[in-house]
């Protein structure tokens, strides 16, 4: 493996470049593979990691707790824009989360803000009931709670932070905060300012909310970016 400094004027990353393609890695046998993992944890354990990785070692660097920059951060702060462009503000919208954690709560507050009504899909009611009594004395917004699956189906658009193992009606619009599904709305594509490209043209991705979360981690000024499409099973589509 090789080390080096990717310098984007006002920010900078440590790049490790591994002789090895997607597929080889992919391939590879469980002891060489883990002899490269091995390698590569030790480097990345205390870091935040670019998203453009072989899902082998993606998911064997989430097992282990590596922060891979999903692109969720990204997706939430902008959750206004995806009910805008998917639906309108007197959209029906459901939340579909299986346990209240930190995510969940940040996306409950900014669901109340631009709707009338919201529906909480979830296995946790008693966490969900407690957040959703702050959240209606600070917003205003009635919250509707509810541990059966099958009603999130009527909603005109649904976030997801978990993997949907329900049916849902063809017209919901599925937004999945964190990739977890392989359908539905994952995010956005970015205009992203010319000098932050140079590490998405070397690694070959694409500049959506993974990169653009990158970025903010290194302190990027994001100040320059505009929305330019919409992320739907890995497929580009103009806005």
């Amino acid at each position: 493996m090789k080390y080096a400094r990717l310098v984007m004027e006002d920010i900078y990353c440590n790049v490790i470049i591994v002789p090895y393609s997607f597929e080889k890695i992919e391939n590879m046998r469980a002891r060489r593979f883990f002899s490269l993992y091995k390698k590569l944890y030790s480097l990345c354990k205390y870091s935040i990691v670019f998203p453009n990785l072989p899902e082998r070692l993606k998911t064997r660097m989430e097992s282990d707790g590596v922060r891979i920059a999903d692109g969720s951060s990204v997706n939430i702060k902008y959750i206004g824009e995806f009910i805008k462009r998917v639906g309108s503000y007197s959209s029906s919208v459901g939340l579909y989360c299986k346990k209240i954690n930190e995510s969940s709560v940040s996306l409950m507050y900014a669901l109340a803000e631009i709707t009338s009504v919201l529906y909480i899909f979830t296995a946790d009611p008693e966490n969900a009931s407690f957040i959703s009594d702050k959240v209606f004395s600070q917003c205003g917004t009635p919250v509707n709670i509810s541990s059966d699956f099958s009603k999130a189906k009527n909603t005109d658009i649904l976030v997801a932070t978990d993997t949907v193992d329900f049916a849902l009606s063809p017209k919901t619009k599925l937004l999945d905060i964190f990739s977890k599904n392989n359908y539905g709305i994952s995010g956005f594509y970015f205009s992203i300012p010319e000098k932050y490209r140079e590490i998405s043209s070397l690694c070959g991705a694409e500049r959506d909310s993974g990169y653009v979360e990158f970025l903010d981690f290194l302190g990027a000024d994001l100040r320059g970016i505009r929305i330019i499409g919409i992320k739907q099973r890995r497929e580009k589509t103009s806005l």
